[in-house]
């Protein structure tokens, strides 16, 4: 299948501007009263979402069945629509260091270390991701590409975060949490909105959406966005970093309300390009006096992009304690010119759940779910797959039960069966309990096992690694009684034989409010780990020593060469991770909330005694902040203004030489009429440009700058 063109793209983001129009309003099949825009979810104030409506909130992420927040028997926090749209932000990974225990770290101006728990990196590989019931996780690095998860940030309802496995629900990966991203219904979104705006960072950005209503039983919405972003600053070379970041896209949903049966079709595509600075290895023979230079080279790289998702969902309730619910997607992914992997993957997934009521006191929930993954590569320089092609296959059972001790005591039991194409059958369970002795207290408890099951780099990835270090040779056995110091060109190397990594959870929690504007929720964790990744290094083989001494001959002894030498995967490392994380928030008067959160975070690794690794366990342990901290404010002014604020401190990373840092963001905006919304938004304003990570084998990270931009957004 070939790519989805860019020119498809230009063409549909037309159309759908085109149909924002008001002459398409004008329609005969669409009724009367979708003339009026329905705008509660977007220009609701802050009083309308009090602190007892959010707590009653139904969230589905914890259970895959409607539960209020407030009583949960997980670590849950609820971004909602409404505090995307006060947060200024613009993209989804900026969203969610509104949470408690997410950490958030920019790479460059499109890419993203994103997780929950600790083991962050730009390939976190302990969390799972769902956009709408759809798993974005690639089974290539498990993990997520963010510089592609988007969507129009208007038609978010809302962004549930699960810190903690979810693995039972949802399956291998769900090891450490779950993000899922749920968009509003088509019956939300009637009318029409336009939003655009212009910046320093944010050099342009438009979106339109057009919501419409066939009849009474079927709403539609359709919407195109697309946005220039400027690069952020290379510290180094004190110039710009080549990351520029630009894309496209088109979408629509229709849902189709049929009473007991109820079905939802949407999808999406896209096209843009990202931008990067890149490491590369260049192998070959260096002088001592350039040795560095010619084993490392930088490229500016501006990968293509594009994609396309396609889902259907049908839900159908036989009585009020039975409902089913069969669920279908398709995803392609496609990316070239890239310094990692130039892969097109296609994903089919097929998903079947049923909630029975067995009586009043206990509900059962099982389902399956298959899926199946294509890969298709070519390696860049650095980065390349043995075989190119590879067939992934994953297929879950699982079994939930929720059953009532009393009215104040719930249980919930359950396990989840996976058959993978990389283990074999992994099995994790899970028992929750929720105690709530009145509305004002909730204390929940868990133990869980999750899996990390191998990814296709874990067992066929081919990474060359530049060591820049010079290593004793024995020429002994070449028939020379000397030694001398040659270059190492490091392969990371993958293997068939790699395991899954294994996580039991411990977890206690209390939710507090001591009044209707008051609320405390408080998480203490407990996670070991068995079989984590390690690199484990081995002798370089006779060939390639000879090939070396035969190169080092030749030249007459002037210059010496690099030698290939594999870096293999395995499974030595163990350790443990603890932690608290807390959530206030204070609605200090009916205008104005205030928001806290406070993560503290600490991991200990152990190698095997045969472990030969010397570089993950210490990477691993400072790849996560130890504190963060949180303040939010979210004030309704006079005259319809908004003045909102975030105040995010972040501790350093120490072995990757990343200082801590305060982040400020402002956002005003003013209403002079219902329909228009003005706002201006400073990001980063505490500094001129700081830097959030430091540490990549594929991409040079650059600093995060400080930014304005201004935004005009129109609905009617």
């Amino acid at each position: 299948m070939r790519p989805i063109s860019r020119h498809t793209v230009h063409a549909l983001l037309a159309t759908l501007l085109t149909a924002a129009s008001p002459s398409f309003a004008a329609d005969p099949i669409v009724e009367t009263e979708t003339a009026t825009p329905t705008t509660t979810a977007t220009t609701d104030s802050l009083a309308d979402m009090d602190l007892e409506s959010l707590m009653n909130l139904d969230v589905t992420s914890v259970s895959k069945r409607e539960g209020k927040l407030g009583s949960a028997p997980a670590a849950i926090f609820v971004i909602t629509g409404d505090d995307i749209r006060r947060s200024g932000v613009r993209s989804i990974p900026e969203a969610l260091r509104m949470a408690p225990g997410v950490e958030v770290a920019q790479i460059d101006a499109n890419k993203w270390a994103v997780s929950i728990r600790g083991f962050n990196d730009q390939y976190a590989n302990k969390l799972l991701v769902l956009m709408d019931g759809r798993s974005v996780y690639t089974p290539l690095f498990a993990g997520v590409y963010w510089d592609v998860q988007d969507t129009m940030l208007e038609d978010i309802d809302r962004i549930e975060v699960i810190r903690g496995p979810g693995a039972t629900l949802w399956g291998a990966n769900a090891v450490n949490g779950v993000i899922n991203i749920i968009t509003k219904k088509a019956k939300d979104t009637q009318g029409i909105l336009l939003s655009g705006g212009a910046g320093t960072e944010h050099r342009f950005f438009g979106e339109g959406r057009y919501g419409f209503a066939v009849n009474d039983n079927i709403h539609v919405r359709v919407y195109g966005k697309g946005f220039d972003n400027d690069s952020f600053w290379d510290g180094r070379l004190d110039d710009h970093g080549g990351d520029e970041w630009d894309q496209e896209r088109a979408g629509f949903r229709a849902d189709i309300d049929g009473g007991k049966t109820q079905a939802t079709i949407q999808g999406d595509i896209y096209t843009g390009n990202s931008g990067a600075r890149a490491h590369a290895i260049t192998q070959g023979v260096a002088t001592l006096d350039t040795l560095a230079p010619a084993l490392q080279r930088e490229w500016d790289y501006d990968a293509a992009v594009n994609g396309g998702n396609l889902l259907t969902r049908f839900t159908h309730d036989f009585s009020e304690r039975s409902t089913a619910q069969l669920q279908l997607y398709y995803d392609r992914t496609y990316r070239r010119d890239d310094a990692s992997v130039q892969e097109t993957r296609d994903t089919f997934d097929v998903d079947f759940q049923h909630d029975y009521g067995v009586n009043d006191s206990w509900r059962v929930l099982w389902g399956s779910d298959y899926r199946f993954s294509r890969s298709r590569s070519d390696g860049s320089i650095s980065l390349f797959l043995v075989p190119e092609t590879r067939n992934s296959s994953f297929v879950t059972g699982f079994l939930n039960n929720e059953i009532s001790v009393t009215d104040e005591l719930k249980l919930f039991l359950g396990t989840l069966g996976e058959y993978n194409s990389y283990t074999g059958w992994e099995i994790q369970p899970s028992g929750r309990f929720a105690w709530t002795p009145s509305e004002q207290h909730t204390l929940w408890g868990a133990v869980s096992r999750a899996v990390r099951t191998p990814s296709q780099a874990d067992d066929d990835a081919r990474l060359l690694i530049d060591q820049i270090m010079l290593t004793p040779v024995d020429l002994t056995p070449f028939g020379i009684p000397a030694t001398v110091d040659l270059p190492l060109i490091g392969q990371i190397t993958g293997q068939r034989n790699f395991k899954s990594e294994n996580e039991m959870a411990y977890e206690l929690g209390y939710r507090f409010f001591p009044t209707s504007t008051l609320s405390f929720d408080l998480t203490g964790y407990y996670n070991h780990y068995d079989d984590l990744r390690s690199v484990e290094a081995s002798a370089p083989t006779l060939a390639a020593l000879t090939a070396a001494f035969n190169t080092f001959v030749a030249s007459g002894f002037t210059t010496i060469p690099g030698i290939p030498t594999p870096v293999i995967m395995k499974n030595k490392l163990d350790g443990h991770t603890y932690g608290a994380e807390l959530a206030a928030q204070w609605q200090v008067m009916k205008p104005w909330k205030l928001g806290l959160t406070y993560t503290f975070f600490r991991m200990h690794l152990e190698k095997d005694k045969s472990s030969t690794d010397t570089q993950t366990k210490i990477a691993t342990e400072t790849a996560s902040p130890t504190n963060m901290v949180g303040l939010t404010s979210y004030l309704d002014l006079p005259m319809n203004f908004e003045w909102d604020a975030s105040l995010k401190y972040t501790d350093n990373l120490a072995v990757q030489q990343v200082g801590s840092y305060f982040r400020l963001d402002s956002r005003l905006a003013w209403r002079p009429i219902e329909s228009l919304e003005l706002a201006v938004v400073g990001l980063n304003l505490l500094d001129s440009k700081h830097e959030e990570w430091g540490n990549t084998i594929l991409y040079a990270t650059t600093k995060v700058q400080r930014s304005f931009y201004g935004q005009a957004t129109w609905r009617w």
